[in-house]
């Protein structure tokens, strides 16, 4: 017989914010913040580079650290994006969409997770996730590149989120 663990929240605006900060930053790195660094370097040292290669050394070697200026202005701009804009954009789409806040019964096995509102309810077996990440507010289970479901911490006990984090290893190690 399967061991069924059942926890019960009201979502708060704070763990789609989370939430969607998470997905944010693990994606920047899986698809390597550093080389949209390097990238950017390049492109913006070779523009500028471009615009003065007639000029001599000095030039060309002012032009390229100003392409690294700009190339680093650009990742910090990239990389604050989930102080400023992810809350702002997350906080309208909780208050927008209704279905975000209903009450959230959850309920999971070692075969599936199951999430029931008074609107609506979705199965998915364990395997349905592609990836997990996980903070100090927030569970976020990857359905694709971009779909997610989140669990936030303070509705799980240390017993609950070491069992959702068992049961999606054990669907991906086969």
């Amino acid at each position: 017989m399967r061991t069924m663990q059942t926890v019960s929240y009201q979502p708060i605006a704070a763990d789609l914010i989370e939430a969607n900060r998470l997905y944010y930053v693990s994606s920047m790195r899986s698809q390597g913040a550093i080389k949209i660094f390097t990238l950017s370097v390049l492109v913006f040292s070779g523009i500028a580079i471009s615009e003065v290669w007639n000029e001599g050394i000095y030039s060309i070697v002012t032009a390229f650290f100003v392409g690294l200026l700009l190339g680093t202005v650009f990742v910090i701009g990239a990389l604050s994006v989930q102080y400023f804009l992810i809350p702002r954009l997350a906080r309208k789409n909780f208050d927008q969409q209704k279905t975000l806040q209903d009450h959230v019964e959850l309920v999971w096995t070692d075969v599936e997770i199951i999430r029931k509102t008074a609107r609506s309810q979705s199965t998915l077996s364990w395997s349905d996730f592609r990836k997990m990440y996980r903070s100090k507010q927030v569970v976020v289970l990857m359905q694709s590149d971009r779909a997610f479901n989140h669990i936030p911490l303070r509705a799980l006990t240390p017993e609950q989120t070491a069992s959702i984090e068992e049961y999606f290893a054990r669907a991906h190690l086969g």
